[in-house]
């Protein structure tokens, strides 16, 4: 997952990512010193509140489940009025208000550069901004629940606690990085958005623009095309974390059985 989204813009390097690697490529100056601040400390162990391995497994069900509940919900109605994302007739008065059709039908190159990039901006922003929302809620409702964890995993006892507070000490020291890795997803989605743009308007015939536009400006068109991308790539990272989760929990109940 994280090697996918350190190269969503670049061609992937030949050579495998090994886990050493990308702790390096994501760890800044701060982690490392929070990390090598977790492995010289004492083993203080957070408190403890009782607590059973199924009502653990539980509770991380339960949240997870409305993580991915939301998230379905908001992907398979985000054309729906409700997050009010532009449709082509809209987004195609905003080009013709701006005059960003006029300049770049003809403007010389330097003009037409300009009014694609402000096209690009002006009708993509609200899709950035749901694919931007949708990531940081469903993150944020993780992080709610590993903080929530701390407590009932290390009722579970020493070392169960001790994978908890590794785990913890891990992703702060690549908080910073991995959190620029994810505002990628948003700028290549901007990227290909434009680039799509640029050939739409490229392609428009002398008559029925708006038809023609319209065409692609949908869910099933190059607009779809290009959301459904950015989508992707937030379910992946969901998915991911809610992997994490599901793993450090898992080996927390496995070491309980050995504490």
């Amino acid at each position: 997952m994280t090697a996918s989204i350190l190269t969503t813009e670049e061609q992937a390097d030949p050579h495998p990512f090994e886990p050493a690697q990308i702790l390096e490529q994501l760890m800044d100056l701060r982690g490392s010193v929070a990390l090598s601040e977790f492995m010289t400390e004492d083993r203080i162990i957070p408190g403890a509140e009782p607590s059973h391995p199924e009502s653990i497994t539980a509770l991380m069900a339960k949240t997870v489940e409305d993580v991915r509940s939301r998230l379905d919900f908001a992907i398979e109605n985000a054309y729906r009025p409700r997050f009010r994302l532009p449709d082509a007739g809209r987004a195609w008065a905003i080009l013709k208000r701006t005059k960003v059709l006029e300049t770049f039908n003809s403007g010389d190159k330097k003009a037409r550069n300009a009014a694609l990039r402000s096209g690009t901006r002006l009708t993509w922003a609200p899709f950035g901004e749901f694919i931007e929302t949708q990531l940081k809620r469903a993150r944020f409702a993780l992080r709610d629940l590993r903080e929530e964890l701390v407590g009932p995993l290390a009722g579970l006892g020493t070392k169960a606690s001790h994978l908890e507070r590794m785990d913890h000490a891990l992703r702060t020291a690549v908080e910073t990085e991995t959190g620029k890795l994810f505002q990628r997803i948003g700028i290549h989605a901007e990227r290909r958005f434009g680039a799509a743009l640029q050939v739409a308007l490229t392609e428009l015939p002398d008559v029925a623009g708006a038809e023609a536009f319209a065409l692609g400006f949908r869910s099933s068109g190059w607009l779809g095309d290009v959301f459904g991308e950015a989508q992707n790539m937030v379910r992946a990272v969901v998915e991911h974390e809610i992997n994490q989760i599901e793993n450090l929990v898992e080996n927390a109940i496995a070491l309980n059985d050995t504490d």
